[in-house]
């Protein structure tokens, strides 16, 4: 099942994260909580659910998963400054300084959650270019919609996903196949 929340405004703070051009976007905590009270994995328990923040950033998402009883919790993270920071204040959790493109997981996960990046494919740097490329198989697309496609490969079976995205997302022409692959793999809860 996919949970899809859609136009959300946010303060951009650039100013924290070495990771340039990609700006950072954190996510409220009223929002992160709304979206993980959104998780409907029915029949398991929280301390049990397999969960991954695809971009953790500063760790909200962290947080709001640490005060809801989930125990069993990993954070991926580009930018080292933001990761090291999560590591130290989420040590229950494993934070990987990754990039979430690239990244490898010897597990899926019951529930993918996060605020993605969203960078237009001609703004990002060549390497990352290519990694978006080889992801979507277009160069007329956004960086989130590879962390889309990337975070449904990691999904369990009757898996979630909960991601932000904006609302243009619905309409483009460019995220066709994105949207065919979620259609093909589950189903939309909310919008």
């Amino acid at each position: 099942m996919i949970n899809i929340v859609s136009e959300i405004s946010f303060l951009v703070n650039p100013e924290e994260s070495k990771s340039q051009p990609i700006a950072f976007v954190e996510t409220p905590q009223s929002i992160a909580e709304l979206m993980v009270s959104l998780v409907d994995l029915k029949g398991k328990e929280k301390t049990k659910i397999s969960v991954l923040d695809a971009g953790c950033g500063r760790g909200m998402f962290l947080r709001v998963l640490a005060g809801a009883g989930y125990e069993n919790v990993a954070g991926v993270e580009f930018d080292e400054l933001m990761a090291e920071k999560c590591q130290k204040e989420f040590n229950q959790y494993s934070v990987s300084n990754k990039n979430f493109l690239n990244w490898d997981s010897e597990t899926g996960y019951d529930l993918i959650i996060g605020n993605p990046p969203y960078a237009h494919y001609n703004s990002l740097p060549s390497k990352i270019q290519k990694e978006v490329r080889e992801i979507v198989q277009s160069k007329e697309s956004d960086i989130y919609y590879a962390f889309i496609i990337k975070a449904i490969d990691f999904l369990k079976e009757n898996g979630e996903l909960i991601f932000i995205v904006p609302y243009g997302f619905f309409y483009n022409t460019f995220a066709k196949s994105v949207r065919e692959k979620i259609i093909s793999e589950g189903f939309i809860n909310l919008i």
